[in-house]
């Protein structure tokens, strides 16, 4: 899956999703995560194609995720931009001008790097 969303991260808005008490349902939980998968399609006017479930969180590959305010279940939804490592900087940069507020959250494939958590306060 990793390999589908590094090709297309430079094409289209991503935003990743989180849910609330969907897990505390039991034996119900898939039938409440299919209703709130179409309760997110159907607010966002997205395909099935447009939303990637990641355990727990979905990411949604869409420019405008407005709607989703209005989608009961939901705990939080934020934007979230892929980057190559070595443009991390340039984009935190350019991300500090133009938004309020944002996170990082490096996370590497490979671990020949720096702890990712280091890399995160680096950044």
């Amino acid at each position: 899956m990793h390999n589908f969303i590094n090709k297309i991260y430079f094409l289209v808005a991503m935003y990743i999703v989180g849910f609330g008490e969907i897990f505390i349902k039991g034996q119900n939980k898939n039938f409440f995560e299919r209703v709130l998968k179409t309760n997110i399609k159907k607010a966002l006017k997205i395909n099935e194609n447009q939303l990637i479930d990641l355990h727990n969180r979905y990411l949604l590959l869409t420019e405008n995720a407005n709607n989703l305010k209005y989608v009961f279940g939901l705990s939080f939804y934020a934007k979230v931009i892929e980057v190559p490592f070595d443009k991390i900087h340039e984009t935190a940069l350019s991300l500090v001008k133009e938004e309020s507020t944002f996170k990082v959250n490096f996370k590497r494939i490979t671990k020949t790097y720096r702890p990712s958590q280091e890399v995160n306060m680096d950044v």
